[in-house]
């Protein structure tokens, strides 16, 4: 494993492919469809997440697609694109936080509405947590959520991570509704026995090309 000090240089996945979702780093033209996304739920996103509303043009979510791409190559954050198998981008996930000393990965996720309820975001979960463990010696990932999106904190629980802590009026909530709590959900090593996903997820992994 590269040192920590040298983290440009870890090999990361050019794609990871499942059985549902395509999971790659974002690219230049990328904007049309992060932004078309964004768009048609802006709602639904913008009750959780702060930054659907920087995204009011195009060109607003093709300088996030580079800027992004540029953190992925220098392996400061590791956002990806969910794409369905035909190639369409229907959200967009990563290995955020990172601790790499600690080697400790904070899993997000984000979806359009209208892919809701296809497994995409589950998928996406499962194979970045065997890229983790599988390829970047993770010790911890976690994911975390507003307690109050249930659809959020259902994929944690749905592919085996254990919830570890609720965090009371940690946060001010997005929507301006005031305080509000964070559910925390987590892995460690010791865990990966348990998951009878992982073992494929993992193959997929080390299967996948790398990018250098």
């Amino acid at each position: 494993m590269t040192t920590p000090a040298h983290r440009s240089l870890i090999p990361l996945p050019s794609r990871l492919t499942g059985e549902r979702v395509i999971v790659r780093p974002f690219a230049r033209g990328d904007g049309a469809g992060i932004f078309d996304g964004v768009a048609s739920s802006r709602e639904a996103l913008g009750a959780w997440l702060p930054w659907p509303v920087r995204h009011q043009r195009v060109d607003d979510s093709e300088d996030y697609a580079r800027r992004i791409l540029a953190r992925w190559i220098t392996r400061e954050d590791l956002a990806v694109a969910l794409t369905d198998l035909d190639g369409r981008i229907v959200g967009g996930s990563g290995l955020h936080n990172i601790d790499w000393d600690a080697r400790v990965f904070e899993i997000g996720y984000w979806l359009r509405a209208d892919a809701w309820g296809r497994g995409y975001v589950s998928e996406a979960a499962r194979l970045l947590t065997a890229l983790a463990f599988g390829r970047l010696d993770a010790r911890r990932v976690l994911i975390r959520c507003d307690a109050r999106n249930a659809r959020s904190a259902a994929v944690p629980a749905r592919i085996g991570f254990v919830h570890e802590a609720r965090l009371r009026v940690n946060r001010l909530a997005v929507d301006g509704s005031g305080p509000t709590d964070t559910l925390e959900y987590g892995l460690t090593r010791d865990d990966l026995p348990t998951l009878a996903w992982y073992p494929d997820a993992l193959a997929r992994v080390l299967a996948a090309p790398l990018d250098g």
